[in-house]
């Protein structure tokens, strides 16, 4: 076979042919071989289309339609061509550069290079690395694009970049620069070492620069450090959901813009346990549903409850949590107003001997848990005891918890002292008597208002009897 360079190629016939003279309607015809696809079927010398035929276990061809007698059958059939085997052949030796003029038979430039320092060129003549792909002058173009298949889409495309052997940086990373600018590099790469994939920014070439965002073995990304420390400045997400932001100086801002509403909710197994936003009205703080909350205006701290603000519903301190000291420039202002109040009255004469009663009760003493602080340099207070004045009305035959000048509360407590609601197992009844002094003091007030008032009239009395008197006896001297 005349045409080829080298070895005449294995097998050499290309077609194998096969003629039969057909019996009346005979529609199967045994070849000598074929490979489905790979032939053609004459009857009479005119090719058969594919529907005419079927050929598919490579050896029988069976006519749709039966042939007549003497009908000539041809089948040819076409072998594949096969390229010489030079497995374990002599080294095959170039004097120059390997080129390839291109990957098809469209190519109308050079496609791959090879140097004479092994380094691989890909769209360009002149490769500065092992392997330097360049795309064409379209800067749209991508010079290199995987595919699972030939649509770009399904599967998985893997790309391994691998390095840091015996002797070698521990260091794989892919830079981004501008070619005239290596200054100015944006990296993405991984770290053996330290088990982490870092990003980062820096002069091009230098890893130990590139340490802006690292991703660990474990999950946690970290923005300005390379390991997890709270005494280190930036930022942590880590895997267990942890957020750490560190700094020196300056400030965590969490901003919402124009309207008003939550900056930050917290929740409890997906439950809303409380807020910090913005309201019109200013600053505020709310607790979960049904809960107090503060809103903090121009002048004033106000309270919330249930995410709104509320007016009269909401107790400062407890019980059993109390606020230790008030300190204030003014006293405390307390609602007074005629129009909030009914069944306005003097007291009872009943209740004018509890008051008696009450206005023997002060008493001076001392608080036992500020003794046990301060010892002997505990200070001395003044006021009554809640149960002497409970005892005072219960004496008249009163309820005092029917006066809000007298409070008694009452809580529950496990073992270890931790409040618990009513009705726990083990739970243990805790109760605390108190007075509010100014309801009691206006008590007292107007017993004392009420007794002088009495005594005015008396005295008045005393003096109308003692002018009668006089008058008397004037008249008496005249007789």
């Amino acid at each position: 076979m005349s045409g080829y360079i080298g070895n005449i190629p294995t097998p050499q016939a290309t077609q194998t042919r096969d003629a039969f003279t057909a019996t009346a309607s005979q529609t199967s015809f045994a070849t000598s071989g074929y490979s489905p696809g790979f032939l053609d079927v004459f009857l009479n010398g005119v090719k058969l289309a594919a529907a005419d035929y079927t050929a598919t276990n490579g050896s029988d061809v069976v006519l749709t339609t039966g042939a007549a007698l003497n009908d000539i059958l041809e089948v040819v059939a076409y072998t594949t061509f096969e390229a010489a085997d030079v497995t374990g052949a002599a080294d095959f030796t170039v004097t120059s550069s390997f080129t390839s003029p291109g990957i098809d038979d469209n190519a109308n430039a050079i496609a791959i290079t090879i140097d004479a320092s092994e380094n691989v060129g890909i769209g360009t003549t002149s490769p500065e690395q092992i392997l330097h792909v360049k795309a064409t002058a379209n800067l749209d173009a991508e010079p290199i694009a995987l595919f699972e298949n030939d649509t770009g889409t399904g599967g998985d495309v893997a790309v391994r970049l691998s390095g840091g052997g015996t002797g070698q940086p521990d260091e794989v990373y892919i830079e981004f620069h501008n070619k005239s600018d290596v200054t100015n590099s944006f990296t993405i790469g991984m770290d053996d070492a330290d088990d982490k994939l870092f990003f980062g920014y820096g002069v091009l070439g230098t890893t130990n620069s590139h340490d802006q965002m690292a991703l660990d073995s474990s999950g946690n990304l970290m923005v300005g450090k390379t390991a997890l420390a709270t005494g280190t400045v930036g930022c942590e997400l880590r895997a267990n959901g942890k957020l750490v932001g560190t700094i020196d100086g300056g400030n965590h801002t969490f901003n919402r813009l124009t309207s008003v509403g939550d900056i930050l909710k917290f929740a409890k197994d997906d439950t809303t346990v409380g807020s910090i936003g913005i309201e019109t009205g200013g600053f505020v703080i709310d607790g979960e549903a049904g809960h107090t909350g503060l809103r903090f205006s121009s002048t004033s701290l106000l309270p919330r409850d249930n995410g709104a603000d509320t007016d009269n519903t909401v107790n400062l301190g407890a019980a059993s949590l109390r606020m230790a000291e008030i300190f204030a420039g003014n006293a405390t202002i307390n609602t007074s107003d005629r129009n909030d109040k009914q069944d306005i009255a003097s007291l009872t004469p009943t209740e004018m001997l509890v008051a008696a009663r009450l206005s023997t009760g002060f008493r001076n003493f001392k608080w036992k848990d500020a003794v046990t602080e301060k010892g002997a340099a505990a200070r001395t207070h003044s006021g009554v005891i809640a149960q002497d004045i409970q005892d005072a009305f219960t004496a008249e035959g009163l309820d005092a918890g029917r006066y809000s000048l007298f409070s008694s509360d009452t809580w529950f407590i496990d073992a270890e002292g931790v409040e618990v609601e009513e009705g726990t197992e083990g739970a243990i009844s805790k109760t605390r008597l108190g007075v509010r002094y100014s309801e009691l003091l206006s008590f007292v007030a107007a017993y004392n208002e009420q007794r002088f008032t009495e005594l005015e009239d008396d005295s008045k009395s005393i003096k109308d009897k003692y002018k009668d008197l006089e008058a008397r006896l004037t008249a008496l001297e005249g007789v």
